[in-house]
């Protein structure tokens, strides 16, 4: 018996989909989060966000087990249990908007949601008050739209989290826990709503050899990084993702279809 083979028309999509995975596991390694930001709006400008989230999910899920592993052990529990809890709200609604609405006012509204992230971390913005788990739930149902949008669930968390006196370990900890969550409750949502086509699935194989490179190579970099040089980053990944989503950019970027 033959093996498959890898579908001839996804051959034109297979080199963007590569270079985004990669640049998406390096910032996925560095900082916890990011890879949403980087890899989905490039990748919708090929593909359509309705493919392009899925093919991150199975990447994602082939690739993150071991840097999961390690941040559970270092993750703050309690915060993360409640933002997780909120996400789970906001997440099924998200993907139901993201499959009922026309995929540029997806984009649109999620690059308009980037740029308010943006602004807030740029500002230099922090949550003062009390930080109870009725605010951790409302931080995750905002987190959980955004991801069942376009799996960017990362900025509210991401602002909520690094506005805290927590060090730059226990942050990205509690990123990557909590988008561990995320993943595979995205990914239960996606299989049961029939959005993890044959296609998906051999993009999101194409794809997980570039994003591990990538995300080796950003959680080596991640123990070299001072403080400051974590959160310029983290910043600029925001602002990158803010540029790349502008879905009027398409025909200059040559990305659209």
């Amino acid at each position: 018996m033959s093996l498959p083979t890898f579908p001839a028309e996804l051959a034109p999509a297979l080199a963007i989909t590569a270079v985004a995975a990669l640049l998406a596991g390096l910032a996925r390694g560095f900082s916890g989060f990011g890879a949403a930001l980087v890899f989905v709006p490039v990748a919708s400008a090929t593909l359509g966000p309705v493919i392009a989230v899925p093919v991150l999910l199975i990447a994602d899920v082939i690739v993150s087990s071991t840097v999961i592993r390690r941040a559970l052990r270092a993750c703050s529990w309690p915060q993360v249990r409640s933002v997780s809890i909120g996400a789970l709200v906001g997440l099924p609604i998200g993907n139901q908007v993201l499959t009922a609405t026309d995929p540029v006012v997806v984009r649109w509204a999620v690059t308009l949601l980037i740029f308010a992230s943006l602004v807030m971390m740029v500002s230099g913005w922090r949550y003062s008050g009390e930080r109870t788990p009725a605010v951790n739930a409302g931080v995750g149902v905002v987190s959980g739209l955004m991801s069942g949008l376009a799996q960017i669930g990362g900025p509210p968390a991401v602002v909520y989290w690094m506005s805290a006196d927590n060090d730059i370990a226990r942050t990205r900890a509690n990123l990557i826990a909590y988008f561990a969550v995320l993943m595979w409750t995205s990914l239960a949502i996606f299989i049961v709503r029939g959005l993890i086509s044959t296609n998906v699935v051999w993009l999101g194989l194409a794809a997980a050899p570039s994003y591990a490179l990538g995300m080796y190579a950003g959680t080596r970099m991640f123990g070299l990084a001072s403080p400051d040089t974590f959160r310029r980053i983290a910043v600029g990944l925001v602002a990158v993702a803010t540029i790349l989503s502008v879905p009027a950019l398409d025909p200059y970027l040559r990305w659209g279809r």
